[in-house]
């Protein structure tokens, strides 16, 4: 049980570091001693992260239709929240937003995100822009 309350209070204390102002450029040293360089690098990247991933919601109701984006991690943590939100949701629509959300992105991103919701058993296939995303990542498909 200490070995448990001693990381939550760890992570706690990181929390504190965060959220005191403390310059950017002492972050990573400061929580690093809290928590060890790995987790401290790992958790400044999932901050930045999610710092700049767009609003799921407004991807989903269509009123997002373009990323400004164009890192890799962000664009990962994306795919993997757009999956999750329209399990959440089983919305015909947000499927068809999600897909003509997902032409504006790099194939790569595309594709992943596709075959993410397939095998979450999402129905692309029935969605109203499965022609028009079929249309322009076929060649990526063969």
């Amino acid at each position: 049980m200490s070995i448990f309350l001693g990381s939550f209070q760890s992570w706690e204390y990181v929390d504190s570091i965060v959220g005191s102002g403390i310059e950017t450029e002492l972050v990573l040293d400061s929580i690093s001693g809290a928590v060890g360089r790995e987790a401290a690098v790992g958790y400044l990247s999932f901050k930045k992260v999610m710092k700049d991933l767009p609003d799921l919601s407004a991807i989903l109701d269509g009123t997002l239709t373009v990323l400004e984006e164009d890192d890799p991690k962000v664009m990962m943590a994306l795919a993997i929240g757009l999956v999750n939100a329209v399990k959440e949701t089983q919305s015909d629509e947000a499927v068809d937003n999600v897909l003509a959300f997902s032409l504006q992105l790099p194939g790569e991103f595309s594709i992943m995100l596709i075959k993410d919701m397939q095998q979450n058993g999402i129905d692309v296939e029935g969605s109203a822009e499965w022609g028009e995303w079929v249309k322009k990542f076929a060649y990526l498909l063969s």
